[in-house]
């Protein structure tokens, strides 16, 4: 491994960092497990790059609703895809839109 190199990891744990020596300030660390899988990949461009909100924020209502918001979880119900009219604003007809209803919990 180089500095600047790029790898994705997978299976791996996330656990809160509560030892005493401490590499980091974060509050979580990344702990390898036997399934972790550590592979060397091709830098990203930044619009590759996530920002995960908050489970426990979204369901506060913190979640400012004219922006979307990355999420990651587990899908447990989908709906079916649904067409519907779209209301008529200042005399303009709105067109047709899709719609589908879901679940998504934590994980």
């Amino acid at each position: 491994m180089d500095e600047g190199d790029w790898f994705e990891i997978q299976n791996f744990k996330v656990i809160h960092a509560s030892s005493l020596t401490r590499l980091s300030k974060n509050r979580y660390h990344i702990e390898m497990t036997r399934s972790s899988v550590i592979t060397k990949i091709q830098p990203l461009p930044y619009c590759n790059y996530y920002c995960f909100a908050n489970f426990d924020n979204i369901n506060r209502g913190l979640a400012h609703p004219k922006y979307s918001i990355d999420l990651y979880g587990a899908l447990v119900g989908v709906g079916d895809l649904e067409i519907y009219e779209e209301e008529m604003v200042d005399g303009i007809h709105g067109g047709l839109s899709h719609k589908i209803q879901f679940s998504l919990i934590d994980i």
